[in-house]
């Protein structure tokens, strides 16, 4: 089998994933059919798109009548160790996905895109953490639109300087349609400038600090950047990364006194909930 869970059926059946562990997949991690009422959630998967690319840890194809959820889930490495692959997302929303709620999710690691939508449109995209993938949030309109969606208190942390905190990609003229940002962080603490990344036709590519793209885009008026941590020398060594796939509070012993992207100190340890 390709993908790890596969749902299939009338849309009107109710899917309800919770609590499983899927590693190594070579596909998808969990595929939906088009059109499917969906609740995800509290799921680990690491190392989806094995073999194939061009998929993710959670692939939601097509246009529905049902509100779906996708929360708390971990979703790392999409695409890891796949010489093949390039094109591997952690959540991927893919022609015309839409009703989608995406809350509380952490995703890491993965090849492209931590969340990425292609031609999606009417979703809700809250309290993510996103961290060290080509980009955090990738939105994509090839050969039709996306419009009407929110992204709103999401943290987006890009550990190499290459990577992307948003992309946004139009071959339309339509990114100022690709829906509501506010309240996020954009975070590059090595290099953070151009964490933004803009394509249209008639601009080209460009790349933006995040002040540039609230003036272009009239969005994220109260978003923020990384706090000014690394000093003048800074190194990917000093940026560290913790999860909890169980169902307990987990304790993390630092290392050294830290702070996260919000500005918040930690001096011995932070507590992880499940």
């Amino acid at each position: 089998f390709t993908q790890g869970i596969r749902t299939s059926g009338a849309p009107a059946n109710a899917y309800e994933l919770t609590y499983n562990t899927l590693q190594n997949i070579s596909y998808n991690g969990i595929g939906c059919g088009s059109g499917q009422k969906l609740t995800i959630r509290y799921n680990f998967i690491n190392n989806a798109c094995k073999i194939l690319d061009d998929g993710g840890g959670i692939y939601i194809p097509g246009a529905s009548t049902y509100t779906r959820i996708i929360e708390n889930n971990i979703i790392l490495n999409s695409g890891a160790g796949n010489a093949l692959a390039d094109i591997a997302r952690g959540i991927y929303l893919d022609e015309g996905a839409n009703g989608c709620v995406i809350r509380y999710n952490t995703v890491a690691g993965c090849l492209e895109g931590g969340i990425m939508f292609h031609r999606a449109h009417s979703n809700t995209v809250s309290y993510n953490t996103l961290y060290n993938n080509i980009q955090q949030l990738y939105l994509q309109a090839i050969a039709g639109t996306l419009y009407g969606n929110i992204f709103r208190n999401n943290v987006l942390v890009s550990k190499g300087e290459s990577q992307a905190c948003l992309k946004c990609y139009s071959t339309g003229e339509d990114i100022l349609n690709f829906g509501n940002f506010d309240y996020n962080f954009y975070a590059r603490p090595i290099k953070d400038d151009d964490v933004i990344s803009t394509y249209t036709p008639t601009t080209g590519y460009k790349y933006r600090i995040l002040s540039d793209w609230q003036l272009y885009s009239k969005q994220d008026l109260n978003s923020q950047k990384s706090p000014n941590i690394l000093g003048e020398f800074p190194d990917t060594v000093d940026i560290d990364f913790y999860y909890n796939a169980t169902k307990l509070q987990k304790v993390i012993t630092l290392p050294q006194p830290m702070v996260d992207v919000t500005g918040k100190q930690y001096s011995t340890s932070v507590t992880l909930l499940p």
